[in-house]
């Protein structure tokens, strides 16, 4: 761990149900952001062929 000093008043907030990392989930969503963003990008590209 690393010390920090925080002066008075400070809050520190403290998740209830902190979620380790899940390297499926993450992957699922880069995939699934990926995939939108080349059906955007394929459906621009037919759009300004004029």
């Amino acid at each position: 761990f690393n010390p920090v000093q925080l002066p008075p008043g400070s809050s520190l907030v403290v998740p209830k149900d902190p979620a380790p990392l899940d390297l499926f989930t993450l992957v699922r969503e880069v995939s699934s952001l990926i995939s939108q963003l080349a059906v955007t990008a394929a459906s621009l590209a037919v759009i300004s062929r004029d």
